[in-house]
């Protein structure tokens, strides 16, 4: 009977050990609820410190609209600021003119002027002429420039409006287009322009743009395209903006654009939900059987203050393990001394030899 009872605390003592060992491991991958949500804050004020007061305050409202991020006394009165400058008509209008002009700026203003210059054909030829004087003074031209300015006729067989080579000329002077993408952009005019009625893909990729900045607006559209490198990103970009625009923007803000790249697998309203948490939430998503057992693993109140204890003391975390490792192996030697006492008790006469 006492050999029973060693037996069975030792198998018991092996699975505590095994099981502290096993929570405290697990004990290194976050669960979702255990992520603090994103803080757009230090994003706001590096927009404002620059001068993008619109792009300041549009993340700023739909941070209050979505209550995502943390908004203390301090960062209100920063957005309070920003609606204010955003708004001011006096600004506005300066801006209005200079965009008109310049074709640049980095307000809201500034790219209703420089639109509007591209629509009444102005801003394609001061950018044509622009582009040919680098070109002549043996400076760097933008490609994508040039053949954006031309685009208008290009696109003529295209049913979308006709300001959105415009509104993509100003991305591209934001600064918020990226070199992966404007080669695709390239390269869509060039084969529209010789085949003169749209291909397949090079249709899509225009009627993406549209919907794109249409759904998104220029401002929160600035933001999304600077993470996009092909149009495959766009077509991604497209579906969440169709499902919500202020969380597509905050989204890729969050991620740095990964939201945009993540497998068709997982439903829109899911990634975006956990893009709050920044890409660290992404990373649940992907880790989600493994998570679920961590979840299961962890339940309960012994397995919750393991856990709780592991993930804030490296000293509890290596006492843990320490304490897993004695009960393990004073299990293993129980075990070892039953099963050599049996074998005594069975053979006799060899045990004597």
């Amino acid at each position: 009977m006492t050999k029973f009872w060693i037996r069975l605390f030792s198998i018991i003592s092996i699975a505590a050990g095994a099981y502290i060992a096993l929570v405290v491991f697990m004990a290194q991958f976050t669960l979702l609820e255990e992520l603090a949500d994103y803080d757009f804050a230090p994003e706001v004020r590096r927009l404002y410190a620059a001068g993008r007061y619109s792009e300041a305050a549009e993340t700023a409202r739909d941070m209050k609209k979505l209550k995502w991020g943390h908004q203390d006394d301090d960062f209100k009165r920063l957005m309070e600021k920003a609606e204010k400058k955003d708004r001011s008509v006096t600004e506005n209008g300066y801006r209005f003119i200079r965009g008109f002009v310049s074709g640049s700026g980095d307000t809201f203003s500034d790219a209703a002027g420089a639109v509007l210059a591209d629509l009444v054909v102005y801003g394609d030829v001061r950018d044509l002429l622009v582009q040919s004087g680098l070109w002549l003074g043996g400076k760097e031209t933008d490609p994508l420039l040039a053949a954006l300015s031309g685009a208008g006729i290009v696109l003529e067989a295209v049913p979308i409006a006709s300001w959105v080579p415009a509104a993509l000329k100003l991305m591209r002077k934001w600064g918020a287009i990226t070199e992966e993408f404007a080669e695709h952009l390239i390269k869509s005019l060039k084969f529209m322009k010789l085949e003169k009625v749209p291909g397949k893909s090079e249709y899509r990729l225009f009627t993406d743009l549209y919907t794109l900045f249409r759904r998104m607006g220029l401002r929160r559209s600035a933001a999304v395209m600077r993470c996009i490198k092909s149009p495959e990103d766009l077509s991604a970009a497209v579906r969440f903006a169709q499902r919500d625009p202020a969380k597509l923007h905050l989204a890729v803000i969050s991620t740095g654009g990964e939201v945009l790249r993540m497998p068709a697998k997982y439903s829109l309203s899911r990634v975006l939900a956990v893009s709050r948490k920044g890409a660290a939430g992404l990373l649940t998503l992907k880790r989600q059987p493994l998570l679920t057992a961590v979840k299961l693993v962890s339940s309960g109140r012994l397995g919750a203050f393991l856990r709780h204890g592991a993930r804030n003391s490296k000293r509890f975390r290596n006492g843990s393990y320490f304490l897993a490792a004695v009960l393990v192996i004073s299990g293993l030697a129980g075990l070892v001394l039953t099963s050599k006492r049996r074998k005594k008790q069975e053979n006799p006469e060899k045990a004597e030899k």
